[in-house]
């Protein structure tokens, strides 16, 4: 073999093992663009709702800190807030998750779920005015939200987070 063809075999190798690794990044384990597309897409659905319950929580405090408070709308509107949430879970539940995270991502829309039952909860019991047992809720509801994002902790939600 002379030393023309030799550089030709080493080139042609050298150039399958570039392919072989650009392939390996682009389609191995959890690929980073179907991860940003999930959070893009799901952020783009938590993001009207959260600015919504948002909304929905100053107007319960506005509520609750006016000289004579009417503290059952402003249960009213703390049960509306966490619904918006839920519901944003819920939409955020039907998009195709990466290969990769599908178990932590339904873990954690798992436990989302949950905290918003609880913050319904406290909404409810404000709203029958039962204020031990809507701070209690209220506190637990807290408690699950900061349990909830640990799964999708590096995921870099804008919107998709505890309120």
């Amino acid at each position: 073999m002379n030393a023309g063809s030799a550089l030709v075999a080493v080139c042609c190798a050298l150039a399958l093992i570039v392919g072989a690794a650009a392939e390996a990044n682009n389609t191995g384990g959890t690929r980073p663009d179907g991860r940003a597309k999930f959070v893009t897409r799901a952020d783009n659905i938590c993001q009207p709702q959260r600015n919504d319950a948002k909304r929905l929580i100053a107007n319960g405090v506005r509520l609750l800190t006016k000289k004579y408070p009417r503290i059952q709308a402003a249960g009213r509107e703390f049960m509306r807030a966490w619904r918006q949430m839920r519901t944003a879970y819920k939409r955020v539940g039907r998009l195709h998750r990466p290969h990769g995270l599908h178990r932590r991502i339904a873990k954690w829309l798992r436990r989302e779920r949950v905290a918003t039952g609880y913050g319904v909860k406290s909404g409810r019991a404000l709203r029958r005015k039962h204020l031990p047992r809507s701070r209690r809720f209220s506190h637990a509801a807290y408690e699950k939200e900061q349990n909830a994002k640990r799964p999708v902790r590096n995921l870099d939600f804008k919107y998709c987070r505890p309120l």
